[in-house]
């Protein structure tokens, strides 16, 4: 627990002619002469135990997250073991990457385009390179042709 060091000059009708320093955690906080301190606390959603971790896990396209005990998890696990172990994993897609959602049938056909794109490219004696973004120049040079 992170503690911060406080220099109070004068309490008034207790030592006034002392300085004194405090000591306090970070979340402690002094009030007329009394202190007060916040705990938080990591509850189990499902029994109100104290929590240990905050799961997720998602069904259907909904991600959820739950806060459990070590024995809730542990149950969770038994409960979904069955489904785990014949699912196929996938990989959860980036934001930002990909097109903007685009699945895996439209990213194939973007790269079959590609390579279309990029033949025509070579037959026609522009510069490509053989991987990576093709220049924009040489995609509006090719929808022109077709």
């Amino acid at each position: 627990m992170a503690t911060s060091l406080f220099v109070i000059s004068r309490l008034p009708n207790v030592y006034p002619h002392k300085t004194l320093q405090y000591s306090k955690p970070h979340n402690t906080y002094w009030s007329a002469g009394m202190a007060k301190q916040i705990v938080e606390s990591f509850i189990d959603d499902i029994d109100g135990s104290e929590a240990e971790k905050t799961t997720t896990f998602a069904i259907d396209g909904t991600s959820y997250e739950i806060d459990l005990s070590g024995r809730n998890r542990e149950d969770l696990e038994k409960a979904l073991a069955p489904y785990i172990t014949v699912a196929r994993p996938i990989r959860a897609e980036r934001p930002g990457r990909g097109g903007h959602g685009a699945d895996s049938t439209s990213r194939a056909m973007n790269r079959e385009k590609s390579s279309e794109i990029r033949n025509w490219a070579k037959v026609h004696g522009l510069p490509v390179s053989e991987r990576g973004r093709i220049a924009s120049t040489i995609v509006e040079k090719y929808k022109a042709a077709q």
